[in-house]
This record gives structure tokens, sequence and C-alpha cells, in this order.
């Protein structure tokens, strides 16, 4: 199938369709079916699970308390999902797969706006089909949603500068009103990384009018006030009603994560190379290899360096540089690295390289490769789906919630573990946590429950080392106690001797 700007209308709704339907199922297709893992997945589920059992969506709380390190976009989507299909693991990442679709159709859109449909679609083919990004959309996390927002943002732009080179001055306003709208949510995602987009856009107006290249104008008073509307009342209610918490987010979630290493987040600068260089190159799968040889093709008859200076000399290359590099570089001199951070930057290698494959190997050539291993690569990342979800894992917190469900436990009591939020989230929130130092009391209430009959049994988990005085109290006195274990878990089941 050929697709190019000049080719029949009749084909380009078959090829968008036929894209949308290979993203639906790499998206939607085994999406629930691995557990939640600690310590991020459990984290951000169990927030989204008592947004909805509280009530308050106004204050993200987790076991109960504030929850102030994120806004609170991520946990609304979360808590729509679990609203819509149930409080379980489907629920918990239903908006990613929703942001994966929506983010492949604006990389598209994007390619089209950039040069032309065709490259569009092989951009949108590739990117759906990058390992790293199917892995970001199976992970209960913003950056998925960051990563939607952002590239939304970006499409804006570029739809304001082309309205704007077309003369079409009104529709350029409405497009930058629209960038800023996407900044907004991107914004009330994860804070400030959701601009770093926005300073790959200045840098670019800025270098564009000293090459003469015409951009629309940035700054416009509707968008501001849309960008402020949506993306910071959030933040300006909750200081407002708790002043202390400008020094926090200030503070700990921006000085904090970029200056210190205080959240112990791959602090050392050498980790920026392992923590970002692999997801950004190893994480493309076979469009690394795809890329690597078209380059080679494209530099062979006049050499690297004029092929990179040619490529530098064009708008939208020199932009989609900037979106890759600027944000690059902010994000290995901060402290705080996690690969999941340079996802939003993903958009911008796939559409580098469906530019380059469709120039080296042509319009025809570029589709139909790009098809071919899309369906493939499509196949085998969700047959990975299916296998992840069958690899045993301490960090899946699945299996232990369906061993103690099984117990039947009136009370389950986790000692000396404050997080297992994963857990928490499976158990509808009845668990409840102690320390050593707690547990004799612990034992006494637990006994006196048991004798009363109020309650089957009672568990306790631990880790490996379990407290000595569990022990040494199990098989005294009332409590009978049996114990099954895993590799990082102790489960000690309390029931009342039989008299």
């Amino acid at each position: 199938m050929s697709l190019t700007p000049t080719a029949p209308a009749s084909r380009r709704p078959r090829a968008r369709l036929a894209v949308v339907c290979l993203t639906f199922c790499v998206a939607f297709l085994f999406q629930g079916t691995r557990g939640l893992f600690e310590t991020t997945e459990g984290r951000y589920a169990e927030v989204g699970r008592e947004m909805v059992a509280g009530g308050d969506w106004m204050v993200p709380h987790l076991d109960g308390h504030p929850h102030w390190t994120k806004p609170p976009l991520t946990y609304w989507s979360i808590a729509a999902g679990l609203v819509t299909v149930g409080r379980n693991t489907w629920g918990a990442r239903l908006y990613d797969a929703f942001a994966l679709l929506v983010t492949t159709l604006v990389v598209g859109a994007l390619g089209a706006a950039l040069w032309d449909e065709l490259t569009g679609v092989v951009a949108a083919l590739m990117f759906v089909t990058i390992p790293f990004v199917v892995l970001g959309a199976n992970v209960v996390s913003p950056d998925m949603l960051l990563t939607c927002f952002e590239t939304l943002a970006v499409l804006c732009f570029w739809r304001s500068t082309r309205a704007a080179q077309s003369g079409e001055s009104r529709a350029s306003v409405r497009w930058m009103a629209g960038m800023w709208a996407s900044f907004g949510l991107a914004f009330l995602t994860k804070g400030p990384p959701g601009l770093l987009a926005l300073l790959a856009i200045v840098v670019y107006a800025v270098v564009s009018r000293r090459r003469g290249f015409p951009t629309p104008r940035l700054f416009n008073l509707a968008g501001l006030v849309l960008f402020v509307v949506i993306g910071v009342a959030w933040y300006i209610i909750s200081v407002v009603r708790d002043p202390s918490l400008l020094g926090y987010f200030l503070g700990e979630e921006v000085w904090g994560r970029v200056a210190t290493g205080m959240h112990h987040r791959n602090a050392r600068w050498y980790m920026a190379i392992v923590v970002f260089g692999l997801p950004l190159l190893v994480g493309l799968g076979a469009w690394l290899v795809t890329g690597i040889l078209d380059a080679r093709s494209a530099a062979r008859p006049r050499g690297w360096r004029a092929m990179w200076r040619d490529g530098g000399s064009k708008p939208e290359v020199l932009f989609l540089m900037l979106w890759l590099v600027a944000p690059l570089l902010i994000f290995s001199l901060s402290k705080s690295r996690l690969p999941l951070y340079v996802l939003p930057l993903v958009p911008a290698q796939a559409l580098l390289l469906a530019r380059l494959s469709v120039r080296v190997r042509g319009d025809a050539n570029a589709l139909r490769r790009a098809w071919r291993i899309a369906i493939v690569s499509a196949v085998l990342l969700i047959a990975l789906k299916v296998v992840a979800a069958r690899v045993p894992s301490a960090q899946n917190m699945a299996p232990l919630a369906k061993e103690i469900r099984a117990t039947n436990a009136g009370r389950v009591t986790v000692v000396d573990n404050g997080r297992l939020y994963g857990l928490q989230f499976y158990l509808d929130g009845a668990l409840r946590r102690t320390t050593s130092a707690e547990l004799a009391d612990e034992l006494v209430t637990a006994a006196s429950r048991l004798d009363a009959g109020t309650t089957g049994c009672e568990v306790l988990l631990t880790g490996r080392a379990a407290p000595p005085l569990l022990a040494r109290r199990c098989g005294n006195g009332s409590i009978q106690c049996s114990v099954t274990g895993s590799p990082d878990h102790e489960l000690w089941v309390l029931r009342a001797k039989a008299r």
C-alpha cells in the first residue's frame, strides 16, 4: 500500500484505521494481566483507590495521609479507571492504554504537520512498537500520560506555525492556545518536568527567528490564562489551604530532586548514561537497527558531517533535535534519575527515524518495511506482556494478595514494612501496619480477638527475618501459628488453639 500526500483519499482513512487497530491491540491486550509491582505501581494505584474510596479528589491520600509528591491528574486518571472497570489492575492501568493510543495518533498527526501524511504513518507505527514505549504504557506512573500531553502541545505548536506561515492568524492563535492548555495538563500531571518540551520550543523559536524561519508568537493572554487555570490552579488552592506546602513543593519536589540526592534515585553523574542512555537506545528495539542502517545509507554519498549539516539546516529536524537534546541535558544534570523520565522524548526519536527512513528508502518501501517490522514487534511485545505476568517476582503483589485472601483473614498486619501499597490496593485498604516494638501488644490484642471468636484467623506479614518475639509467642498460650514463606516475606497465620 502506498500512501503519499497525493495518494487517493480513499486509502488514507484505511491506513489510519489500520494504525488505530494495531495500536489498540498493543495498548489494551493483557494490559491488566501482570500484577502491580512495588514500589511505584503500588503507590500510585493505592492513591487512586483511596481517592475513590474516600471521595476526596482534591487532596491525594496514601495510607490515609495527604500525599503531595505529585499533582492529582495521574491519580484522577487512575481513579477514573477504577470507577469504570473496577478496583483491579485493569482499572489501574486503563488510563495508560488510552494515553498510548492517543499519543500514537498525535505522533502520526505531528509527522503530517512537519512533513507529510506518509511520514506520520511511519512514525506512528514506529512509536507504538518501540519496546520502551510499550513498557512505559504498562506501568502505573505519570510518564505515559505526560508523554501524551507534551506531544499534544508540540503538535499544537506546529499547527500554529503552519497556520502562521499560511497567513491564517486566527487559526494560529487558536492552536497556540491549545499548546498552552496541553502544557497545563502536563504541568498538572508531573509539575515542572511537564514544561521541558516548552524549553525546546522557546530555544527553537529564538534560533529559527535568527535564521529567518517564520514562527508564531508564543505568548498570548488566552493561552497563559488557560495554562494557569488548568495547570496551576490546583497548586494555588492547595497552598492557600496549607501555606507550608509552598516550601515543600519548591524545596523537596523541585530543589531536592534537581540539586540533591535526597530521593536516592541514581544521583551519581555517570548514572545518567546508564539510566537514560539504555532506554533511549536499546529501548528502541528493532528500530535502532533500521535507524543505523538508514543513517549509513544517508551518509554514504557525502559523509556523516554533511548529513548532519544538511539535517540541522532544516527547521523540522532542528526542532526535533532540540526536543530530544534540551530536556535530556536537564535530566542528566538533575540528581534524581529514573528511566521513565525520558519517555516523553521518544516521540522525537520516532519522528526523526521515520523521516530518515522515508528519505532513504522512498515512500512505498519505507511504509512497507515499517508495517512488516511493526506487526512482528507488536506480536512480540504483546507476548512479552503475557510472559511478564507469569514470571515470579517478589515485587509483584498480586500472588501475595491471593495467598492472603485464601486464608479468609479477618485482619492483616504488616510488621516493620511501611510500604507494600500494592498489597494494600488488592486488599481494598484492609491492611494495618505495626513495628517490632509494638508487636507484643499486637499479639495480645490478636489473642483476645481469636479467643472471643470475632475472627477466624489473623495474618501477620513480616520480612524473612521475623521478629524473635513472634516465633516465641506462636505455639504458646492460646495462639496457634502456621508459616509460609517467599524469598522476601513470611506469612504468619494466627488461629485460636482448638480446645
